[in-house]
């Protein structure tokens, strides 16, 4: 990662969005008793299409898993001098996408997990301009989260 971009690097260069639709949601918390209230390992993760991009822009996959991580998590800690928003890591078939949140967003995510079912859950992801070669990392410019209720009246 030490090569990759920074946040900081690319923050003023010309950015796209990407939208986001999650099509499953993953929440894991493990617990054993060597570590009071504390979890081993904690995540929540969506695997998503790519639905929609900025006119005249492309991104190379047509799915993106999106990992969510607390901003409190030591591991995240270390990067967010680099990358304080999130970033993508990029592999030969695909890429996943870290945000960072605060724990009260993470939260209510968990709260909304349901309705990734009903496709009421999208990001819009902001990313400076890809290069012709994709690093290893690039950054989040910013993200947005959103939730859409989608209701299903019946007339009376």
């Amino acid at each position: 990662m030490s090569q990759s971009p920074s946040y900081e690097e690319l923050k003023e260069s010309e950015y796209f969005w990407l939208q986001v639709t999650p099509h499953i949601a993953v929440m894991n918390e493990t617990l054993d008793g060597s570590m009071e209230d504390e979890p081993i390992s904690s995540f929540l993760y969506y695997e998503s299409n790519v639905t929609a991009t900025d006119d005249g822009f492309e991104f190379p996959f047509k799915e993106l898993r999106v990992n969510v991580s607390e901003r409190s998590c030591e591991e995240i800690q270390s990067l967010s001098g680099k990358y304080p928003i999130g970033f993508l890591q990029f592999y030969e078939d695909g890429a996943s996408a870290t945000l960072m949140c605060r724990n009260e967003l993470v939260s209510r995510m968990i709260s909304t997990l349901r309705m990734v079912k009903d496709n009421e859950i999208e990001f819009f992801i902001t990313l400076p301009v890809l290069p012709s070669k994709l690093p290893n990392v690039f950054p989040v410019l910013n993200f947005q989260y959103r939730v859409r209720s989608l209701s299903s009246g019946s007339d009376a």
